[in-house]
């Protein structure tokens, strides 16, 4: 008897479903919008391959500077160091 008590009582209380509200989870937060990130692009050598001897000195002693090209370049940008 007392199991039939229960599932009742708790069939009664799913039923006034209107009182449990579900939980939400709160929005992202919001943040200045984001502006791509700056890019530094050469055709010398692939993306993630070896530098060739070439741009490093290691064959000659003396290191040839690749072409490197930029985009997404941020305003009020007016020099770039690399290192």
């Amino acid at each position: 008897m007392r199991l039939v008590t229960r599932v009742v009582v708790v069939m009664g209380l799913l039923a006034a479903g209107a009182r449990f509200a579900p939980a939400q989870t709160p929005p992202p937060p919001q943040g200045p919008p984001r502006t791509p990130p700056l890019l530094m692009t050469t055709t010398a050598f692939d993306d993630g391959g070896v530098i060739p001897n070439k741009y490093t000195g290691a064959a000659t002693g003396t290191p040839v500077s690749p072409e490197l090209k930029w985009s997404q370049v941020p305003p009020g940008t007016q020099s770039f160091v690399l290192f």
